[in-house]
């Protein structure tokens, strides 16, 4: 199945592509014309095809992949892709993204590493790349791909009895109906109402009154102690302010960091189902 990607703030929305119609999306301005490379619109976003049929390698203790020199060779690919067990590295790349979200520009084309997971995504340039429990997914154009190592299928036979097997029972395997619930976003703390030039402009006005007041009546002690008064009333007000602000932002990211990394547990649950669902 073919996928378009349309490019957000700091990620990536996916959307299937069938019979050239991209579900789920209303928006009828999105066009592509080529696969595996990121097109921009006329809004300024950019849309990215992922197009044609996935190849399968076996994870081996170390797979090299990049332009030239490499065990799968992806022609024009710049980035040098090193997977060693449950490590990745990769150099030279312009743009790289893991499971929808993009790396920090801050950090492009130097080294980056990560531990990878089974059903963790990578779009690195023009390279599509799938971490599966004994496989690896591979998309991109497929006359650019040249590899020395063997293709896999999806469903891959018991290497150690190999030409020589068995045939099992033949089982009928129903498609699950089981139904994934995702919990929709908690909402974040908003700030209230009023600025904080609304929370001293009293407290500073009757400031201005007591003065004149002890101007003009003369009273020096009263007039001290309500201005030291009304100044630390100020003083307090300012302080709790901006205490409750920068509360509220760390709650507030705390949240998202959450629901973000719930969303990311939903995609692997989502991503295996979708495997016992082209199993059956």
């Amino acid at each position: 199945m073919d996928y378009l990607l349309l490019e957000e703030e700091n990620g990536y929305r996916e959307y299937p592509v069938i019979d050239g119609k991209v579900v789920g999306i209303t928006d009828n301005s999105i066009k592509y014309e080529k696969a595996f490379d990121w097109q921009q619109r006329s809004d300024g976003k950019n849309v990215y095809l992922i197009s044609g049929d996935a190849r399968y390698f076996k994870r081996d203790d170390k797979i090299f992949i990049s332009g030239q020199a490499a065990d799968i060779n992806i022609d024009g690919l710049q980035a040098k892709i090193f997977l060693s067990g449950n490590c990745l590295s990769v150099t030279g790349y312009k743009n790289l993204w893991k499971n929808g979200k993009r790396v920090s520009p801050e950090i492009a084309y130097t080294e980056y590493r990560c531990k990878v997971e089974t059903g963790d995504e990578f779009l690195i340039d023009k390279l599509f790349l799938t971490i599966l429990e004994k496989d690896i997914e591979v998309r991109s154009n497929e006359e650019d791909i040249d590899t020395i190592l063997p293709y896999r299928n999806a469903l891959v036979v018991n290497e150690e009895e190999f030409p020589h097997y068995r045939r099992s029972p033949r089982l009928i395997k129903r498609v699950s109906k089981e139904k994934v619930a995702i919990e929709k976003a908690p909402e974040m703390e908003r700030a209230p109402k009023g600025s904080i030039i609304q929370l001293i402009l009293p407290p500073f006005v009757m400031l201005l009154i007591t003065v004149a007041i002890s101007i003009l009546m003369k009273r020096g002690l009263y007039v001290v102690i309500s201005i030291t008064a009304t100044v630390m009333g100020m003083i307090t007000s300012i302080i709790k302010f901006f205490t409750d602000r920068k509360e509220r932002k760390e709650k507030n990211q705390k949240i998202k960091t959450n629901y973000e990394k719930y969303l990311l547990k939903k995609r692997k649950e989502l991503n295996n189902l979708k495997k016992q669902e082209m199993d059956a």
